[in-house]
Order: C-alpha cells, then sequence, then structure tokens
C-alpha cells in the first residue's frame, strides 16, 4: 500500500538545535517517505546552521527558513500546502528517541482505513508532572500526527492559532466526523519547557504563553469533550461500547474514570521504571 500511496513527512521546529539533529536523521532514513519537509519557523539559535549542514545531498527534503516567527500552527498549513502526498505525517523537532517503528505504529491504523487521523502519546508526557491526568492534559495535544491530506483541505485551519494547532485539528475532525486515535508509546520521550529553557522562570512564562494559545481555541467544556471523544489505545473495548450503547451518557462517565486511571497507572508504571533504572 505504501508503495501506492505518497507520503509527505513535515517536521516544524524553533529553536531546537539539541535535538533537531537527531529528528533529522530518524525521518532521512525511513523507507517511506517519499518527501520531508522542514520548516524552521525563525530560530535564534542554531537551528538553521544545523538543518543546513544536514540537509546537504539530501534529495528528498525540502525546506524553509522564515524570517518572522508566526508559531507551530503557521507552519504546519505551510508544510501541507507544499506537500504533494496523500498521507501527512507530522514530527515534532525535540523529539529524543524516535525510531522508525514508532512511525510504522503512527501510520498504520490510517493507511489500513480505522480511523482519520492517529496521534503518538509519548511516555516522557505521560510520566511527566501532568502524567496522572494525561488523558485530559497531554495526550490530545499530541504534535505527532498521521492524517489524509485531503481530510485537511477541509477543515478552518487560520495559520494564527500558534500553539493551539493540535486543539483546532481535535476540534475540526470531530466535527467532521472523522475518528482520532492516540497510541501511547512508552519509549517515546521529549523534553519538558523547564529543560528546555534550562530555568524555571522561563519554563513556566512558556507553558503559560502556550496555555493561552490553546484555550483561545475553544471552551474548555469542549477541549473534555474532545479529549473523550479522541479514542485511545488502552481503552478499545469501553469505546467499542460507546459505539454500541443507547447509554451516551453513562458511557461517557466511564471512559472519563478510566482514562484518569489508566493515566495514573502509566505515571505510576513509568516511574516506577525509572527508579528501577537508577537502582
Amino acid at each position: 500500500m505504501t508503495k501506492k500511496i505518497k507520503i509527505s513527512c513535515i517536521v516544524p521546529a524553533h529553536n531546537e538545535e539539541e535535538n533537531i539533529e537527531k529528528v533529522l536523521t530518524q525521518v532521512s532514513t525511513y523507507p517511506f517517505f517519499a518527501e520531508i519537509i522542514v520548516i524552521n519557523d525563525a530560530s535564534t539559535d542554531s537551528t538553521h546552521k544545523i538543518i543546513k549542514s544536514f540537509l546537504k545531498g539530501k534529495s528528498r527534503f525540502k525546506y524553509k527558513n522564515l524570517a518572522v516567527n508566526k508559531g507551530k500552527s503557521n507552519a504546519i498549513k505551510l508544510g501541507v500546502k507544499i506537500a504533494k502526498g496523500d498521507l501527512i505525517v507530522m514530527i515534532d523537532a525535540d523529539l529524543q528517541t524516535l525510531k522508525h517503528e514508532h512511525i510504522d505504529i503512527l501510520i498504520a491504523p490510517v493507511l489500513n482505513g480505522s480511523y482519520s487521523m492517529t496521534m503518538l502519546a509519548a511516555g516522557s508526557d505521560d510520566s511527566g508532572i501532568l502524567g496522572p491526568i494525561s488523558f485530559f492534559a497531554s495526550r490530545p495535544l499530541s504534535g505527532q500526527r498521521a492524517f489524509w491530506k485531503e481530510d485537511f483541505k477541509k477543515i478552518d485551519l487560520k495559520g494564527s492559532e500558534r500553539y493551539g494547532v493540535e486543539r483546532v485539528l481535535n476540534n475540526e475532525y470531530l466535527r467532521l466526523g472523522l475518528k482520532i486515535n492516540t497510541i501511547h508509546i512508552d519509549e517515546l520521550s521529549a523534553p519538558t519547557q523547564f529543560q528546555k529553557n534550562k530555568d524555571l522562570i522561563a519554563g513556566l512564562k512558556k507553558y503559560t504563553s502556550m496555555t493561552k494559545e490553546i484555550l483561545t481555541t475553544g471552551s474548555i467544556h469542549q477541549y473534555i469533550s474532545n479529549a473523550v471523544e479522541i479514542e485511545d489505545s488502552d481503552l478499545m473495548k469501553l469505546y467499542d461500547i460507546k459505539r454500541k450503547t443507547k447509554f451516551k451518557k453513562l458511557a461517557f462517565t466511564t471512559i472519563v474514570i478510566a482514562g484518569l486511571g489508566y493515566s495514573f497507572y502509566r505515571f505510576i508504571r513509568l516511574n516506577s521504571k525509572k527508579i528501577g533504572r537508577l537502582d
């Protein structure tokens, strides 16, 4: 199927000098990407220099170095516009442990028609400070996504949503009745904003700014409702029941409780592994 379907990979980046080369190495050696589009959103560190050096002699890449920072939403919209592929794969530039098998897991449910969009939930988010509520906190906001370009054309993405882009994608896909699924990858990790900024106050300011951008794209009630509608690979039996039952409110409540329960379970399990490795 991948021989007939053209897959485009989009990597938006802003000040990612620490990890961009790791990500580019993985996507450049993934055999099923017909093209890889890198959008440097006016980085002020060495990101542009690292990308330019890496891309020498690599024909599958398309590179846009933006002079003005307009945010992630604009970068993604531009990347999809440039893309020639039927299937779009979005990969964040800050991933530290991305592997080819993770990309396989991401695109398979879309290729086989099970879902219109899939996302990967990183283990670093599930084990982080908001891990106990990751079902609502980080899971719906994953930047690792696969979807059909034709579906993307149907949505209303202005390009000004910045870090609210993932929420807009969720809103629009669910509004159109398109199914979304999240798959948890324990080994997938990315640094926190505290680690990126190397400062507690700067990290808090960044998270505050990101949260404001996310909240401008819809109500909290809609966010919670959409988070439940986005299916979770750990709770597939409950989502199967929800699709079939007449008691939708009861099914909704059950998924909320189970989702939070699994979030707490993953948080304990992943952090227990970390403690075990330290021992």
